[in-house]
């Protein structure tokens, strides 16, 4: 909508309906927060508080729908959906996945013919099954993986996705998924095409046809309108800058945190990195509790390097600061944004109330840090092309019951602009995070691959070397998988 806006009347209808939408976030989650706590002294404030912002987010949306009176929102079901089939190719099938109280239903549309199937269930024992599901890969994410595959959870959530799928989207390269409620709480791309799958790491590369993940260009969008207006003379980016980095943020337990010839030996380093030449100073400056990043710094320097960047472009340790983002223009003018950092939920930090990035604090803030909250990214004016969140969680809910669009910092960088994310399901380690994002540009750049086809061929590079699903299914690709990233 932001690049859409050519009046002042739509300018303006688009940032009161982001602050609105970012205050009524925050005011349910302080409301879930105090049911859950039973602070019933607080409960009658914050229920007000949050019944006032509702009423402002009600008033902010109907202002932005008279601003511009978009008519795909305004359509039926069968005209919406032969509106979908006039933009997609032969080779592509989009699937609406739509959990009621007692049945998954999914809207299978291709080129030639839309389906509606369902398989029942209960909403409670749906949610048991993707519960299973998280537990089963969120812990494999650890430096020591299970020796097997938890194939039975896999297949448990298979009638309610790709079983549904069947049998259009078999024969498609590239899969468009719409996952409404729970359901996006599920990675499409770890639950097997095939029920008959290994249990054994070492066999996923060899049989990648059998993960949706490694064999199929996947890409996640909010609703079928989005598609539509993604393919219908979207305007090209108009930013001129190749790339915006962040990373390794000084925390505590690191030593350039309070230590001042630390801090001079990372600048040094910093400045290795940036002309090519890095001597690795940072991974000898310390093993602390709190895990400082320091390899992240080589993932962006490389990135920089690949996008044809220059030094300016590369934040880091001292320098990966919000006063990068928040006091200047480049990012907004940037085509490709990489942050390589710790991304956190909001039920992590309470006292914070929303997702957010980590970046180094500059006046040594209570927290060791300084976050870039949801609403705060949502504010900016952003023309990327992608944007690369190579932290942990950025995909995962974000504390708030019922939302609309896609959760957590994801939501916020596509309320920015953004064209596109990639973004995690739950904590990855930096190593795959390094091949998603290099590998993912090579392909755009040198093997002039679509978006899908570039992020599945780096999942696929992943799988090779980690096997288990738990590692390369966590990279999900939020935006039109068929869509070429104009980044070189």
């Amino acid at each position: 909508m932001k690049r859409r806006a050519e009046t002042g009347r739509q300018q303006n209808a688009i940032k009161v309906w982001v602050s609105a939408k970012s205050d009524f976030d925050k005011s349910v989650r302080r409301l879930n927060s105090a049911l859950a706590s039973g602070a019933a002294e607080n409960l009658q404030t914050v229920w007000e508080a949050s019944r006032s912002a509702q009423a402002r987010l009600t008033v902010a949306e109907q202002g932005l729908t008279s601003s511009f009176q978009n008519d795909l929102n305004s359509l039926g079901g069968s005209e919406l959906v032969k509106k979908v089939q006039s933009v997609l190719e032969q080779d592509e099938v989009a699937v609406s996945l739509m959990p009621t109280r007692y049945a998954v239903y999914a809207v299978v549309i291709t080129k030639e013919a839309a389906v509606l199937r369902y398989a029942p269930i209960t909403d409670v024992e749906l949610v048991e099954r993707i519960r299973a599901l998280r537990l089963a890969l969120e812990p494999a994410t650890s430096s020591q993986a299970p020796q097997s595959i938890p194939v039975a959870a896999l297949l448990a959530m298979r009638p309610y996705t790709t079983g549904l799928f069947e049998p259009e989207a078999r024969s498609k390269r590239r899969w468009i998924v719409f996952s409404h409620d729970i359901l996006r709480n599920v990675p499409i791309e770890a639950i097997p095409i095939d029920p008959d799958i290994s249990d054994r790491p070492e066999d996923v590369a060899t049989n990648a046809k059998s993960w949706p993940g490694l064999g199929k260009e996947i890409g996640y969008l909010p609703n079928l309108a989005a598609l539509v207006d993604l393919r219908s003379n979207f305007p090209p980016s108009k930013a001129v800058r190749p790339v915006w980095a962040m990373a390794d943020p000084i925390l505590p337990g690191d030593p350039r945190y309070d230590n001042r010839l630390a801090a001079v030996a990372g600048d040094l380093s910093d400045w290795f990195r940036r002309t090519r030449l890095s001597l690795g100073l940072n991974h000898w400056l310390g093993d602390a509790q709190l895990v400082p990043v320091p390899e992240t710094s080589r993932l962006a320097a490389d990135a920089v390097s690949v996008l044809g960047g220059a030094a300016v472009d590369l934040h880091a340790g001292r320098n990966a600061t919000t006063e990068a983002i928040t006091s200047r223009q480049d990012i907004e003018n940037s085509k490709v944004l990489i942050f390589a950092t710790h991304g956190e939920t909001a039920e992590s930090y309470p006292l914070v109330g929303e997702p957010f990035l980590v970046f180094t604090s500059r006046e040594k803030s209570p927290l060791g840090f300084d976050p870039l909250v949801a609403s705060e990214i949502a504010k900016l004016s952003l023309d990327a092309e992608i944007v690369f969140l190579s932290a942990c969680s950025t995909a995962a809910a974000d504390g708030t019951p019922a939302r609309a669009g896609f959760s957590g910092l994801a939501d916020a960088f596509l309320s920015a602009g953004a064209r596109s994310l990639v973004v995690t399901e739950w904590k990855v380690q930096t190593g795959p995070a390094h091949q998603v994002v290099l590998k993912s540009l090579d392909s755009a750049i040198h093997g002039q691959a679509a978006s899908g086809e570039a992020v599945r061929s780096a999942r696929l590079e992943v799988a090779k070397r980690y096997g288990h699903p738990a590692v390369w299914s966590a990279f999900v690709y939020i935006g039109d998988p068929g869509h070429h990233w104009m980044v070189k």
